[in-house]
């Protein structure tokens, strides 16, 4: 079904200002407001509908007005169109929609291959460039006007948030900074509204958050300790189960195949270890 270029692009640029207007946004993160009676979050999609779609039937937000969703790392997938291009843009799309429909409830959380698009920073597999395969997919979809939502693409991901927090002490990011960064790291990007270029280079505090990979309890206890929660829930890291728990505090989700799995819980009481690991919902099998 061919899609309405300009409505798309509107809903796109509404999604972003949205994602900046959020009930509970202080700075860079959303605190979710105290009658949320829970939320699901979400790992890693990289352009799965397929399990987008299983996400958003396990979350039922229509039939729960008070639960909030979580999603995080939309871009450079696996699908191609016919040309090559990755069809990755399409979560974009759609999350943009789903945001616009549910604007206090839908939170869209920037990944490390959402700040490498945005920013240009070329990010590569298999010796392919996945940002040029995406510009190459909105030409594949959009023709003439990949500028046009190139630069509405850009500015959804100047607006994403970098966390959310809960009143029970969970705290959602793409990841954590490694430990070596955390002496210096630079707390304060998450009270500033917006980012500036010193917040964006390789050294800067919002690529430290999102590309780290260390796993390590003390990191995860040291981090936790700065952001005042109790648990961690993050993605970037593959997980061959979907999910993985590799420390005490911290639980890893994985959306971007299968197996995969998201977690469901409460946030409206505290929650103990065992609740926490309880809270993961497998997907479907696709």
């Amino acid at each position: 079904m061919a899609v309405d270029a300009d409505r798309m692009l509107k809903t796109i640029r509404e999604a972003a200002m949205l994602l900046r207007a959020t009930t509970g946004r202080r700075g860079m993160v959303i605190h979710l407001p105290k009658e949320t009676a829970d939320f699901v979050v979400a790992g890693d999609l990289h352009g799965n509908l397929t399990n987008l779609r299983s996400i958003l039937a396990i979350a039922d937000l229509d039939n729960h007005p008070h639960r909030h969703l979580i999603l995080q790392e939309f871009v450079h997938g696996t699908a191609r169109y016919p040309n090559g291009g990755c069809t990755s843009h399409r979560l974009l799309d759609a999350v943009s929609l789903l945001k616009t429909r549910y604007p206090q409830r839908v939170h869209l959380l920037l990944g490390n291959h959402e700040l490498s698009q945005w920013t240009g920073r070329k990010v590569a597999k298999d010796d392919v460039y996945l940002n040029d395969l995406f510009e190459v997919g909105i030409e594949a979809a959009y023709g003439e006007r990949v500028e046009e939502f190139t630069e509405a693409y850009d500015l959804l991901f100047s607006s994403m948030p970098l966390a959310v927090r809960t009143q029970n002490r969970v705290f959602m990011s793409h990841s954590i900074p490694e430990s070596r960064h955390l002496p210096a790291f630079d707390y304060g990007v998450f009270e500033r509204f917006g980012v500036g270029d010193d917040d964006l280079g390789k050294n800067s505090p919002v690529y430290q958050l999102v590309w780290g990979r260390d796993t390590r309890d003390e990191t995860a206890a040291e981090f936790c300790r700065h952001v005042e929660a109790d648990y961690l829930v993050t993605g970037h890291i593959p997980q061959e189960k979907g999910y993985a728990m590799p420390n005490s505090r911290q639980m890893i989700i994985d959306c971007v195949a299968t197996p995969a799995a998201c977690m469901l819980l409460p946030a409206n009481r505290p929650v103990t270890t065992d609740e926490f690991i309880a809270g993961i919902r497998e997907l479907p099998a696709t």
